[in-house]
């Protein structure tokens, strides 16, 4: 293969499970979020789950036996080939798999290119009219619509935005003002544009001088209407435009920011004119001074020693904001809900093609999907942006429900659905071997316990020298296989130390290996019995008895 290339996004998930023979979704997984992980055959011998790894090369060994292959037509840009293109969908108990063999992807230039995953997990129905705001689909993120975006180029996950630069998000004309001092005659249509039209304000005394004070308070969440949080986080800079003048010239005239209390900034206070003549100015305010992280205050103030008032003809502010990423046109917002997962891509021939293209594999934990344990079909759609086109004059590609020219994730009938076995199955929790009692023991019987699980078919208890673990379980002794009851008890054994290790087997085959526990055997000395020390002591008498006479004997007869 060429160019491989990808990495680990997020935290690892740290599992034991092993597998002890194939099933219906087939044997794959990814063994970078487990510990001690392992294949079990048959004839009870264990060998490494390292021939699937998430490293972009789509191997037929790997991707034998798949939940699901789906192939789709792509129409592409003259400099690739128009032709089939295929998904695998796999899943074990902690992981979803998605590998996409883009066939028709044979340019390989990363300069750009990203990829995404949306997923609807719990059949959540959102619908959106082309072009308008996708409120429904934003409302059901993170609970069953999923999104996974990667920068290609860049290897990291797409953030909603940038740090190119500040784009105006919106610009608007104030309609309510807060009268502190003074009066205000007129309305939001006097200050729409320069016609000679006015807002006006009249000073009033305050005791030592005549004063107009004229707040705008900024809600910056009125400025928004979907991904109110993301953006109102992101507002960076508030410029304030102003057209005005004075009926006579004054001493004092300028904006300054108020806090929610109405105190003033002292630090801020930018001129805006004080003669008779119109005058067209603007203050950048920036995050810093703001009233606080969603509004800001600000506040026009004017101060004279005689009566006066201040008329404008023009107000209007633009909210800046960092630089939205842009990832694809009509409703296709870069809003990336899974954070935690692998993925990396290669370049070069694949079992469906032997030309040199695109591939991708990609492992999410089913931990980042919401909605993944209930019991519903599994909505996908898939797309991105490379050196292939599925959409005229674009570089961009998706598979959806139907031939589209965008990425319709706010549309659930977009989206193509399929029947994943484990999908609303929840997998047993590792077992937890209890400490083994009395410890030394000295009857060569041991009990050995651990905790009960629903999810659990049968388990298998088994026996070593030494601590067991994924490593060696293959020269472990497996002394019992088949329990319905979390309980064994192992009899009739002679000094030595042994340790024990319980794996529990789920209903797909996948099994669940447990923590080591050891107990050491020191057997008792049998106890002496009285009756045969009597016997013994009565024999060893007459010999001697029968010893003594014949020497007696002998003497007699010399």
């Amino acid at each position: 293969m060429i160019a491989s290339k990808g990495k680990r996004i997020g935290v690892t998930v740290t599992v034991v499970f092993l597998m002890i023979s194939s099933v219906v979704v087939g044997n794959s997984s990814n063994d970078s979020n487990t510990l001690d992980a392992f294949l079990m055959s048959e004839s009870n011998t264990a060998s490494s789950l390292d021939s699937f790894v998430i490293d972009g090369d789509i191997t037929e060994d790997e991707w034998s036996s798949p939940a699901h292959k789906i192939q789709w037509y792509m129409d592409a840009d003259p400099e690739n080939s128009d032709g089939y293109n295929y998904m695998y969908i796999d899943e074990d108990p902690y992981n979803l798999y998605v590998a996409l063999d883009l066939c028709s992807d044979q340019t390989n230039n990363e300069s750009g290119e990203w990829v995404g995953l949306w997923l609807n997990t719990n059949e959540t129905d959102v619908f959106n009219n082309e072009w308008d705001y996708p409120f429904e689909w934003e409302a059901a993120l993170n609970k069953g619509m999923e999104t996974l975006l990667h920068d290609v180029d860049n290897d990291e996950t797409i953030d909603f935005f940038t740090d190119s630069g500040l784009s105006v998000w919106t610009s608007v004309k104030p309609s309510e003002w807060i009268v502190v001092d003074g009066k205000l005659d007129g309305t939001q249509s006097d200050i729409l544009w320069n016609d000679d039209v006015y807002l006006n304000m009249e000073s009033e005394f305050n005791g030592t001088h005549y004063v107009y004070r004229l707040d705008l308070d900024i809600d910056f969440y009125d400025s928004f209407t979907i991904f109110e949080d993301l953006y109102v986080e992101h507002v960076q800079e508030v410029t304030f435009w102003f057209r005005s003048k004075h009926n006579t010239t004054i001493g004092e005239h300028f904006l300054s920011v108020s806090d929610n209390q109405g105190a003033l900034n002292p630090d801020i206070r930018s001129a805006m004119g004080t003669s008779t003549s119109e005058i067209l100015g603007n203050v950048d305010i920036f995050r810093e001074n703001f009233t606080s992280g969603t509004n800001l205050r600000i506040s026009m103030n004017g101060i004279n020693d005689v009566p006066f008032n201040t008329s404008f003809d023009f107000m209007q502010y633009d909210i800046y904001i960092d630089q939205p990423t842009v990832i694809g046109q009509n409703s296709v917002y870069p809003y990336a809900s899974i954070r935690n997962y692998d993925i990396a891509w290669s370049y070069g021939p694949s079992a469906n093609n032997a030309s040199d293209h695109r591939q991708f594999e990609i492992k999410i934990p089913k931990s980042e999907l919401e909605g993944y344990e209930m019991d519903t079909h599994l909505g996908i759609i898939v797309g991105g942006y490379g050196t292939l086109a599925s959409w005229p004059g674009t570089h961009r590609w998706v598979f959806a429900n139907s031939k589209l020219t965008g990425i319709p994730e706010e549309d659930s009938a977009q989206y193509n659905y399929y029947a994943m076995p484990m999908k609303g199955w929840i997998p047993p929790g590792i077992p937890v071997l209890d400490d083994i009692t009395p410890d030394p023991d000295s009857d060569g019987d041991i009990f050995v316990n651990w905790n009960d699980d629903v999810a659990v078919e049968n388990w298998t208890v088994f026996r070593h020298s030494s601590e067991i673990t994924g490593s060696n379980l293959d020269s472990a002794t497996a002394i019992a296989s088949g329990l319905t009851e979390s309980q064994y008890n192992d009899t009739g054994l002679s000094d030595g130390t042994y340790w024990y290790a319980v794996l529990a087997i789920d209903s797909f085959g996948f099994s669940y290996l447990s923590n080591s526990e050891s107990v050491t055997v020191e057997l008792a000395a049998p106890p002496i019995d009285p009756v045969l020390v009597l016997l013994i002591g009565g024999s060893g008498v007459a010999i001697l008895l029968v010893v003594g006479v014949i020497v007696i004997r002998k003497r007699q007869a010399t």
